[in-house]
């Protein structure tokens, strides 16, 4: 499946940069449910309630619920014992009658829920948009066991049971009528979610995100097929509102994501032939879930096993599960591999990780290092010039002492080696470039040649010898035709889908490390 799965990747890029690009949210720690509706969001964190409000998170009470839902209704919301409350004049009011365990008041003024039994019911769009004072709700029967329920003001509900398979009526909202249920085949969902425009979206039981395609805008419709939309990590709620797709992930980050205009226009039939060979390749190829979390994480580097980030220039070392700060010293890069720990501060002095702590070198400034190769030491000084550091020099450095650095020839900004193919490096104009052999014990290469397809702005090389590249805009690649063992410059490039930009990226024993641009860690595996 290789020779497939990279063809196919390189389609996915195609179809799938020109359909939906996700960026993060404001975030609130702990997110677990969100919901849109007239323009509005609103989220559950540690169960309880927030209003977004240009950038930020408003709470909006103490009361610990559930579920929570925004619509033509108004905001309403299931609590942890399962009573139903409407938001009034600032507060949730508590109402009598039936409990559920999730509502929805995205439909033409009606409210649906869930009860407690599975059973869905409908209140009238009177009812729920006179109710004022904590009364007694008349919930009517909608005649269908179910897990999750979510209507649209073009008076269609879609629904899911706890066997997680998919139905679609439609519902009178003066009346609480419903038409038969069908059943819509193809996934099988945890939840759906419907926006005000009738378009549906699902997440199906292995947290993969799903639109469903053949709806038309104003019609109820169920479609045609559901057409899977890439995510970089498990998605555990979603919500549609005004062409913005929100998610929160397993791990309680949200994300905001846009469909770009050109796929609307005129990319529509081609994606969705790509987007089914998409998941054939993507779904099988990396899967990417938070790692262990460090605020505003900058860049990272892995290596023999060892995982090293900065975050606001503090270095950390991944131990466990968590972080543990290496120095307060403050640094611009650092490197783990053969070479042991090595750093460049903001001021472009170099450091070895010694017994402990971090010992500064005299000699040359070094804007990047890279400790990966079979030994020696590489670096970038800040005139763009790469250089090298023997094996001998860098194994018997004890600190205090000069570095004698060798030049590699070139100009380049980024720098990277293996112990299996060579060392690639970074121009200032972003090119690409690989030498298939730097010897650790004298420094000498074979030249560099320009590997041409991407303007990259870091590239990293693994122990085995597989490449990675990061783009200008700020999306992955691997460079494929790569054997492990060999030094070879490869045969192309393949974009890894991700969720969001991001800004470093480090491979080592199979797992691809990536830190998003606002900071967040993904640990990513084939």
């Amino acid at each position: 499946m290789k020779a497939i799965a990279a063809f196919l990747l390189v389609l996915c890029h195609l179809a799938i940069s020109h359909a939906w690009e996700c960026d993060e949210a404001p975030q609130l720690s702990g997110a677990q449910q969100i919901d849109a509706g007239l323009g509005k969001v609103v989220a559950l964190a540690h169960n309880r309630t927030y209003l977004l409000v240009r950038t930020y998170w408003t709470y909006m009470s103490t009361t610990r619920f559930k579920h929570v839902s925004v619509g033509r209704t108004g905001v309403w919301a299931c609590d942890s014992s399962n009573k139903v409350y409407k938001y009034i004049a600032g507060n949730f009011v508590r109402s009598t009658g039936l409990s559920m365990q999730q509502v929805d008041a995205g439909g033409d003024g009606q409210l649906v829920g869930i009860s407690t039994t599975s059973s869905s019911y409908c209140v009238m769009s009177r009812t729920a948009s006179l109710y004022s004072t904590p009364t007694s709700l008349t919930w009517r029967s909608l005649s269908r066991s179910l897990r999750y329920i979510s209507c649209s003001p073009k008076n269609e509900c879609w629904g899911v049971d706890r066997s997680h398979r998919v139905y679609f009526m439609r519902v009178n909202p003066t009346t609480c009528r419903a038409s038969n249920w069908r059943q819509v085949t193809g996934q099988q969902m945890i939840m759906v979610e419907v926006g005000d425009d009738g378009s549906v979206f699902g997440i199906n039981t292995r947290g993969q995100v799903y639109q469903r395609v053949g709806i038309s805008y104003g019609s109820a419709s169920s479609g045609s097929r559901w057409n899977f939309i890439p995510m970089c990590m498990k998605i555990r709620s979603l919500s549609y509102d005004l062409r913005t797709l929100w998610v929160v992930t397993k791990a309680g980050f949200i994300l905001k994501c846009l469909q770009t205009p050109k796929h609307r226009d005129d990319m529509k039939a081609i994606a969705a032939f790509l987007l089914v060979l998409c998941h054939l390749a993507v779904s099988h190829a990396w899967s990417c879930d938070e790692g262990p979390q460090l605020y505003d994480a900058q860049q990272i580097d892995a290596g023999l096993g060892k995982v090293v980030v900065l975050a606001r220039n503090i270095s950390y070392c991944l131990i466990g599960s968590s972080w543990t700060p290496l120095s307060s010293i403050q640094f611009g890069h650092v490197s783990v591999g053969p070479a042991g720990i090595w750093a460049s501060d903001t001021s472009n002095r170099v450091y070895k990780y010694i017994q402990g702590k971090f010992e500064q070198s005299s000699g040359l400034s070094m804007f990047q290092v890279d400790a990966g190769g079979s030994g020696q030491l590489v670096g970038a000084d800040t005139a763009s010039r790469p250089y090298c550091l023997t094996s001998s020099s860098v194994s018997l450095y004890s600190g205090s002492s000069s570095l004698s650095w060798t030049s590699l020839g070139g100009i380049l900004r980024y720098i990277s080696c293996s112990q299996k193919n060579g060392c690639w490096g970074i121009s200032p104009t972003f090119s690409v470039f690989h030498t298939s052999n730097v010897d650790p014990t004298n420094c000498r290469n074979s030249g560099w040649r320009q590997v041409r397809g991407l303007n990259l702005k870091m590239i990293e090389v693994g122990n085995d010898g597989a490449v990675f590249g990061l783009g200008t805009d700020g999306r992955v690649y691997q460079r494929t035709g790569i054997t492990y063992g060999r030094a070879t410059s490869g045969r192309g490039w393949a974009n890894i889908p991700m969720c969001m930009k991001i800004r470093s990226l480090s491979y080592n024993l199979g797992t691809l490390w990536v830190v998003t641009y606002s900071g967040l860690v993904l640990k990513c595996k084939r």
